[in-house]
């Protein structure tokens, strides 16, 4: 990053060319292609290219429904003939899970009716119980304002640390999202430094990201950061830095760095669990973006786009594909917008950079890197793969989950055939991913990038065999379950099983709010094949554990969000029901 120290660099790494050779097979992917040539069968291009022509899944999409199509349509036939919402992913919601027949017995009728934790986040009182009698008190919007009051006199911003701060933040949570231009905001670094702060984007920049530094500093992956009253102290700091750059949001308006400014605000809301506040700064941004790009199209010019612009577009795309799965809004409709460049620019130093390949071991050679180079592609390996991801899985989430449910237990085989070339497509983006990023399914990832990609494919891989799930549970026909749909069911009890166990031993970072969700969808997942009971499907032998590992993990957060908090009570009186009915008792930690 700028101004990092010289030091040593790692013997083997990726470089520069190989980022965009993976870039453009990946690309290949995720748009039409041409027939492919017996020759290029078996090259890693090749195979994108293969499947890209038996399932393309750019295009519009029209006309079939999930409850009218013969077992016989074809996936690939699904979506080219049909247009799906992005609204279509709201779908995948833990809150959906509470509806599932399989709860009705056990689950009051007002937590079933619940549309969202996050919405509905006043919690009645009868829920908080547990709340109450641990002695944990939610504070009330007032409070929080007050304590900002307090902290905003208390903690007075200090020109001094902005060029630290900003390189903490290009080293830490810029490198999960890298929307800025390093030397740009290093720059702006120094001249607020020089000249103060002033009322403009540059120094809002420079204000969001050194309170995102703080954040990013204060957490740990492995959960291990102990808070003294000096670490407390200290987790409130970048309230200081947040509340100055909320005071010059208002000025902004539609340039490519007023739009980072909502990014970055965005990002630190998340961080601090603030998700509808995150959501109405991204869906500005969204809307900003939008009208940047349209304005620039009224405009006659032969020069290419900032290099930034591609970035932010898909970096908007994913942030709200990922609140729309999580919330019952309508989104700005980015997703539709008809942008020219199918992926993100590398940064121009990566772009620039050859001949670092070590021809036996494709890797780079350590004499011609530094340190920066490397810390920057292996961001841009991270970045484009989750961009990648997040694209293919929309596409296919849309198919499954349009009729959720009722459309899973009248068409089975068409939901099996979509999971099928799901699976094709998804095998060639790990079969891409470098090895610096790359993860096994065993095991705990010691790389940062590693571990985050890997939470996000355990999560893909239970969102597209829950429908067998569901299936399974609720199959009341005299004929047995198709094997393999039911193979597909334990595989989903087994890998909510493991993503609670990734995800308990993490630190607060700006996903933590999605895995806290993901945690809880993962626990009502387990729970939902005990209380079926069926001789043919049954949860992990160890699920008490695991269901009280979940249960801890959200009690972690829950003083920080009150909708983890209402998630935990309906959690734990969940697992209580089942452990009385399974006849294990009620013991707890």
């Amino acid at each position: 990053m700028p101004g990092r120290p010289a030091g040593s660099a790692p013997s083997t790494r990726p470089n520069a060319e190989e980022i965009l050779s993976r870039l453009s097979a990946i690309q290949s992917l995720l748009s039409h292609g041409n027939a492919v040539p017996p020759t290029a069968a078996g090259s890693a291009a090749g195979a994108a290219a293969r499947y890209d022509q038996t399932y393309s899944i750019a295009g519009t999409h029209r006309g079939v429904d999930l409850k009218t199509a013969s077992a016989s349509t074809s996936a690939s036939d699904i979506l080219w003939r049909r247009e799906y919402p992005a609204s279509t992913l709201s779908a995948t919601r833990c809150e959906t899970l509470l509806q599932w027949p399989v709860f009705e017995d056990v689950v009051s009728a007002k937590v079933s009716n619940t549309k969202s934790f996050l919405l509905d986040c006043s919690a009645d009182r009868d829920e908080m119980v547990d709340l109450a009698a641990s002695g944990d008190r939610l504070p009330s919007t007032s409070e929080q304002e007050n304590a900002s009051e307090d902290l905003t006199e208390k903690h007075q911003v200090h020109g001094a640390n902005f060029v630290n701060l900003c390189y903490v933040f290009l080293s830490t949570i810029h490198r999960r999202n890298p929307i800025l231009d390093g030397d740009r905001l290093m720059e702006s670094a120094h001249h607020v430094m020089a000249h103060g702060l002033r009322w403009d984007a540059r120094t809002c920049l420079v204000l969001l990201a050194s309170a995102l530094a703080h954040c990013g500093s204060s957490c740990s992956l492995d959960g291990r950061v102990e808070l003294t009253a000096e670490g407390i102290e200290d987790e409130l700091t970048p309230e200081a830095y947040y509340t100055e750059a909320k005071k010059r949001i208002g000025f902004l308006q539609s340039s490519i760095t007023d739009i980072q400014c909502l990014l970055l605000a965005s990002m630190y809301e998340k961080a601090t669990l603030n998700i509808i506040k995150a959501w109405d700064y991204i869906k500005d941004a969204c809307s900003r973006l939008q009208t940047y790009l349209s304005s620039r199209r009224r405009v006659a010019h032969e020069q290419q786009a900032d290099h930034l612009e591609p970035r932010i577009f898909w970096s908007c795309m994913k942030a709200e594909s990922d609140l729309v799965a999580e919330l019952p809004l309508q989104p700005s409709w980015i997703e539709n917008f008809e942008y020219p460049y199918p992926f993100p620019s590398p940064p121009q130093s990566l772009a620039k950079a050859t001949g670092l390949r070590s021809p036996s071991s494709g890797s780079v050679d350590s004499s011609g890197s530094n340190p920066r180079q490397v810390e920057e592609e292996e961001s841009w390996f991270f970045y484009t793969a989750d961009i990648s991801f997040r694209r293919i899985l929309n596409h296919h989430l849309k198919v499954l989950y349009t009729e959720a449910g009722a459309g899973w237990m009248e068409n089975i085989n068409l939901a099996f055939a979509q999971f099928t070339e799901c699976e094709r497509q998804i095998e060639v983006w790990y079969h891409h991913l470098p090895s610096v990023i790359r993860f096994s399914l065993e095991g705990h990832p010691e790389n940062e990038l590693s571990v985050f990609l890997k939470g996000r494919f355990q999560g893909w891989r239970e969102l597209v065999r829950r429908p067998f799930l569901y299936y399974a549970l609720h199959h009341g026909g005299d004929e047995p379950v198709d094997p393999q749909m039911m193979a597909l069911a334990t595989e989903c009890l087994g890998i909510c099983a493991c993503l609670i166990n990734h995800y308990f031993p993490q630190g607060r970072h700006g996903g933590t709010c999605f895995i806290s969700r993901r945690t809880f969808t993962c626990a009502l997942l387990i729970l939902a094949a005990v209380f079926a009971n069926r001789q043919d499907l049954q949860p992990p032998d160890d699920w008490p554990t695991v269901l009280q590992i979940a249960i801890d993990m959200l009690k972690k957060w829950e003083t920080a969000a009150s909708d983890i908090a209402r998630m935990r009570v309906v959690l734990t009186k969940l697992v209580h029901e089942a452990r009385q009915e399974t006849g294990i008792g009620p013991t707890w930690r």
